[in-house]
């Protein structure tokens, strides 16, 4: 709410400016029609300064009563109530009719209705967030990684629970996991074309680890908005039916049925993941550890579970496997070594996810918690969630290199991680 009354103030502040430039040093064309199409947007803007709520028809509102005010001219209206010698009103009213004025205030109320729309779209993915935060990054001195072995660990824009990751390699593969809210969209393609270096990157893989929307959306919302400026060359899944969680998850169920109604964009793109499946993404060597058992009905076991071996170093990605997709991973792997990595994605977030049992099988040298504040410190220590527990396994297991995503995004550079030794 905040940030569109500041995007609404800049707007008015910036046509303010240019209508006085315009009263000041312009005639003909520029002072005449410009400055008519101008000072519908200052007013529209002007209003959806306090109405953050989108009011759909504001700018043909805004359209008609400028008409009103040009068809009082047509009447002379001024003269009509005896005001034809006060400038004030004489200036704000006018006294010439125009047919071309009302052209004019048409083209300001289309330009207002696109500037709603850029600033209101996509709950905080404006075309304005997006510019403003491509200009953060720049600043910033984001890196291009493209052709480099990077894991980026995307911090969340709304402080709250997603997962957001982007993987590069050095033979030029772009990997994502997951991708967060519908909110985070605008950060990720913003993120994601720093990262490639490109206005249209390619994504040659993108992994959904299970349909929640905080995992979710941002791939679902690259469809159906924005397919036209990235590249998907893969979808990896294991989704369970829509109906499966009718009755048992709305949220899950919502994202399978927007998923299906999307799937004829991609499903020449779609590869179904089973456990067992090993492969290569360029030099990114992925091993399946656990795909959806419908045997277990919450949404948070139906995460997909891999590992992914790259540039020498081990990354176990989780989802929010809980316990019951725990125990079947550890039945089958536990002592193979297969779950022992460097780098672990901490499972639901960090809390009432994995167990200590888990970790330790894993006993990784660095974990990634995409974990919102709130959730970190499992709200002061006063919540519900296991999250403090989770910390202290992890200290306990001497892990001395936590990365937290309200903290802010994390590269890390693969080549560059020490390798783990088997007596760690």
């Amino acid at each position: 709410m905040k940030k569109k009354r500041i995007n609404y103030t800049v707007i008015f502040a910036l046509t303010l400016i240019a209508e006085i430039l315009i009263a000041l040093f312009s005639s003909g064309f520029v002072r005449g029609s410009v400055g008519d199409v101008l000072v519908v947007l200052l007013v529209f803007s002007l209003l959806r300064i306090p109405f953050t709520k989108k009011p759909v028809f504001l700018a043909a509102y805004v359209f008609l009563f400028a008409v009103f005010i040009e068809i009082l001219q047509y009447f002379d209206f001024v003269s009509l109530i005896g005001m034809s010698g006060n400038r004030f009103v004489s200036t704000a009213l006018g006294g010439t009719f125009s047919f071309g004025d009302i052209a004019c205030y048409a083209a300001g109320a289309v330009i207002s209705a696109f500037t709603q729309k850029a600033v209101d779209s996509e709950k905080n993915d404006g075309v304005l967030r997006r510019m403003r935060t491509a200009l953060t990054l720049k600043t910033a001195g984001v890196k291009p990684t493209y052709g480099k072995n990077a894991v980026h660990m995307l911090k969340s824009v709304i402080n709250t629970i997603c997962d957001s990751f982007i993987i590069t390699t050095s033979d030029g593969k772009v990997i994502v996991i997951d991708g967060g809210y519908n909110a985070e969209t605008g950060y990720f393609i913003e993120y994601l074309r720093a990262v490639t270096g490109s206005r249209r990157p390619h994504i040659d893989a993108w992994f959904l680890s299970h349909a929640h929307d905080d995992h979710a959306e941002v791939f679902l919302n690259v469809l159906e908005k924005h397919r036209n400026i990235i590249d998907v060359e893969k979808v990896y899944v294991n989704m369970p039916p829509a109906d499966f969680y009718k009755d048992t998850d709305s949220y899950a169920f919502n994202i399978l049925r927007r998923y299906e109604s999307l799937r004829p964009l991609f499903e020449d793109r779609e590869v179904v993941l089973h456990d067992d499946d090993v492969f290569s993404i360029g030099e990114a060597k992925i091993t399946v550890l656990y795909t959806f058992d419908p045997s277990f009905e919450i949404c948070n076991d139906s995460s997909l579970v891999f590992r992914m071996d790259l540039a020498g170093k081990s990354i176990l990605f989780t989802g929010d496997c809980e316990i019951p997709a725990q125990r079947k991973i550890l039945a089958r792997f536990k002592g193979t070594g297969i779950l022992r990595c460097d780098i672990c994605k901490m499972s639901h977030h960090g809390q009432s996810g994995c167990t200590e049992e888990f970790y330790k099988e894993v006993s990784p040298r660095i974990c990634l918690w995409p974990t919102p504040s709130w959730l970190w410190t499992n709200l002061g220590g006063k919540g519900q969630y296991k999250t403090l527990e989770t910390r202290r396994w992890i200290k306990e297991l001497g892990v001395k290199e936590n990365y937290v995503a309200f903290k802010g995004t994390k590269t890390i550079m693969l080549d560059s991680v020490r390798e783990k030794s088997e007596t760690e």
